[in-house]
């Protein structure tokens, strides 16, 4: 893969994020369930959805999940399981593309180019590989909360996307965990996409979960803990499906 950290700026200092008052945030995740043990292709459900949220004001669990879709009794690998998972997180994007936010989240990377009238920008909370070069880190360690990197072009990804990046800096503790990468597909623009970074910057550390709640915390952020939950639920009861296939399997 190929990167440049010169096509925002040559100065990599760290950027003040800017936030907007009643800005509409969109959040999109996916979780899939095996409903089956100890084989290679088990049965699998899924599901996926969207919660819109208006920063500073009360919104209603409920209220806020505007859309979703789930699919169960799916016998699929390991690998077909996470392609059917991410064209149904593709599914739930295309229902609220046309929506006017401030902001779109997915979860993860971005594998494919989305039409919608935000840019979708890819949330990857797991921090596996730094992608930039070692002389531009140490800015890593100087951001303070509400701060990004300025962008840098990650292009010939595996998943054939050209991609914009930053990093965003989600609390003020002292630790390079508290980071975040984001990124959004580079044929959106650089305006655009310095506009979603400065957003994401401002914005996203309002949202990031306590470590005495959500072991995954801060960069699970809370409307995805939640939504990842609900749309658990919406799958069914996990113990009354695999009651059932046992039921149906009849006697071993």
């Amino acid at each position: 893969m190929k990167v440049n950290t010169e096509v925002e700026t040559t100065v990599w200092e760290p950027l003040k994020g800017s936030a907007i008052s009643g800005a509409a945030v969109c959040f999109v995740d996916g979780v899939m369930r095996a409903e089956e043990e100890y084989t290679d292709n088990p049965l699998m459900s899924f599901s996926a959805g969207a919660v819109a949220l208006r920063t500073g004001m009360v919104n209603p669990a409920e209220e806020s999940l505007i859309a979703w879709e789930v699919k169960r009794s799916v016998r699929a690998s390991q690998e077909t399981a996470y392609n059917l998972l991410r064209d149904l997180e593709a599914e739930v994007i295309s229902k609220v593309c046309g929506e006017d936010f401030d902001l779109l989240i997915k979860d993860g990377t971005i594998d494919r180019a989305y039409n919608c009238r935000t840019p979708v920008a890819g949330f990857i909370k797991d921090i596996q590989k730094l992608y930039i070069p070692y002389e531009k880190r140490e800015i890593l360690k100087r951001l303070k909360k509400g701060q990004r990197t300025p962008l840098f072009l990650m292009e010939g990804s595996e998943d054939g996307i050209d991609k914009l990046s930053w990093f965003v800096k989600l609390t003020d503790a002292q630790k390079t965990s508290d980071l975040a990468r984001l990124e959004v597909e580079a044929g959106s623009g650089l305006e655009n996409a310095v506009k979603v970074a400065d957003l994401s910057a401002g914005l996203l550390p309002a949202f990031a979960s306590d470590p005495l709640r959500d072991p995954r915390a801060p960069q699970n952020l809370l409307p995805i803990g939640w939504l990842e939950k609900r749309l658990r639920s919406l799958m069914g009861d996990s113990r009354l499906i695999r009651r059932s296939l046992l039921t149906s399997q009849g006697p071993q």
